[in-house]
């Protein structure tokens, strides 16, 4: 659950740097918390993808580490299309309080709303953002269908990992340029990336279809779920691990919008990282098993992706291996275990002693991170 504390903008952004926030949905997903200019506020709480028309429960909570007992008697959004569901309510020093929201997904578009707790003098206790996109279900299309005739499959990845790995005929197109081809407007466009953070290419779809390109479509689960679903792909490392391991670092930045699950196997995780763990895996052959009933908690919600964090490298192909029922989940294996995470956590927390704020990374299409307006409330 999300820990929101009572003070904001006071202690020493060099001694709580290092924390981690946790945070969650009804069923329980986690994600790390950076530092936005005040050492106590958290990033965001990532919904992750909300299709159109779709409605999604949130469950957050508020925790009063304060001297004093406070009154919230408002929750406040900034947009319409987050409700609360609350009543004002007392939490007393130490106490916590569910916040329970429902999110309506009106129009397709990004999600960045701001959930505030005011006091009755109409102070805000604490402010929350909370961070998703909201794509339409007809954008979605299988590996079959992509492969029809008249589709022009598009890879948005580097040239570099291109090479490496791509599905079979596509060609390479980097995201920023994919406007200017004119030549493709009126052509059947089915996008396909690493999965690793879907909202960089729902962005895309969504953008393109915005500037007349009307047929814009993108593969589910990436190049991935494309390989596991037996896609003839080519490249110079044509194996589903060329593109299903990724870094710590990589990590960070796809958690700012994108939901994960982490299932441990071996080590356990640092308790200075902050990561919550959603399942554990005790031995390769029980992959299945651990993720199928996994499955089973976020209900009607798009599936997040998963994270195996094993104490070495070499268990990846053993565990994909004995991936069967479960191939269609987006799963994605830690390059260097628990030990690189910790590792790049402490960088970052040295990055904060160092600047007096967590660093910020940029997206997987070197963007600089940016808060965008509500698109999926119509505002």
């Amino acid at each position: 659950m999300l820990r929101l504390d009572q003070i904001f903008g006071l202690g020493d952004p060099k001694a709580c740097a290092g924390s981690a926030l946790g945070m969650g949905v009804k069923a329980v997903f986690t994600a790390f918390a950076l530092i936005l200019g005040c050492c106590l506020r958290a990033d965001a709480e990532v919904i992750g993808v909300v299709y159109k028309g779709d409605q999604t429960f949130l469950e957050l909570k508020y925790v009063n580490s304060g001297k004093f007992s406070v009154r919230i008697a408002a929750i406040t959004t900034s947009c319409d299309c987050l409700e609360s569901l609350d009543k004002p309510a007392d939490v007393p020093a130490g106490g916590t309080f569910d916040i329970h929201l429902i999110h309506h997904a009106l129009n397709t578009g990004s999600i960045e709303i701001d959930v505030k707790l005011l006091d009755k003098s109409g102070a805000t206790i604490a402010d929350l953002p909370v961070r998703g996109f909201v794509p339409d279900r007809s954008w979605s299309i299988s590996r079959e269908d992509a492969q029809t005739k008249g589709s022009v499959l598009i890879d948005t990845r580097s040239q570099a990992e291109f090479v490496q790995i791509h599905a079979a005929n596509a060609i390479n197109v980097p995201a920023f340029a994919l406007k200017t081809r004119r030549d493709l407007k009126n052509s059947k466009i089915v996008l396909i990336d690493d999965g690793v953070d879907s909202t960089d290419l729902l962005e895309e779809v969504d953008s393109l279809r915005k500037h007349g390109f009307s047929s814009v479509y993108f593969v589910g689960g990436g190049l991935p779920g494309w390989v596991r679903s037996g896609g003839a792909v080519e490249g110079a490392n044509a194996s589903v691990l060329g593109v299903a391991r990724i870094t710590a670092a990589e990590f960070f930045r796809s958690n700012r919008d994108t939901k994960w699950l982490i299932v441990r196997m071996g080590e356990k995780i640092p308790a200075s990282v902050g990561l919550s763990e959603a399942g554990q895996l005790d031995r390769a052959e029980e992959v299945d098993a651990v993720l199928g009933a996994l499955s089973k908690t976020w209900g009607k919600q798009s599936p997040p992706n998963i994270l195996i964090i094993a104490p070495g490298d070499s268990l990846h192909p053993k565990i994909e291996a004995h991936l069967g029922a479960e191939k269609a989940l987006n799963v994605y294996y830690l390059k260097g275990g628990a030990e690189a995470l910790a590792r790049f956590h402490a960088q970052q927390v040295g990055m904060a002693n160092n600047s007096g704020a967590l660093a910020r990374t940029s997206s997987r299409r070197n963007t600089a991170a940016i808060v965008r307006p509500c698109g999926s409330c119509g505002k």
